[in-house]
């Protein structure tokens, strides 16, 4: 059984690895583009 706390948790930590991650391919897009 799941609490809405760790729901919660989940969802801000998967949304702040999809950040990261999206940053990071927007840098190395633009470093072989140079």
């Amino acid at each position: 059984m799941f609490s809405s706390a760790m729901i919660g948790l989940l969802a801000v930590t998967g949304v702040t690895i999809y950040g990261i991650d999206r940053m990071f391919t927007v840098r190395s897009e633009r470093v072989t583009k140079k």
